[in-house]
C-alpha cells in the first residue's frame, strides 16, 4: 500500500538502533529529491540513482573514518 514504506523503515530503525548499527536514510535522501525517482515506480532516474550512491559513498566513508 502507498506510504506503506514509513511503518517499515520506523520498524527497521528500532532494530537497527537496539544493535547500534549505523543507518543510511536512503528514504529521506528519497524525499528531499522526488525529482529522482520515476512517477508511479520503485526506480530512479539517472540523476537519482546518483544522488543515492552519492549519499551510500559518504555515508560508508563515514563508516570507515574517512
Amino acid at each position: 500500500m502507498a506510504r506503506d514504506e514509513i511503518a517499515y523503515n520506523e520498524a527497521a530503525t528500532r532494530v537497527m538502533k537496539a544493535q547500534d548499527v549505523a543507518i543510511d536514510d536512503l528514504h529521506a535522501v528519497v524525499e528531499a529529491h522526488p525529482d529522482g525517482q520515476l512517477p508511479k515506480n520503485v526506480h530512479f532516474t539517472g540523476p537519482g540513482y546518483k544522488t543515492l550512491a552519492e549519499q551510500v559513498a559518504a555515508s560508508v566513508k563515514t563508516a570507515l573514518g574517512k
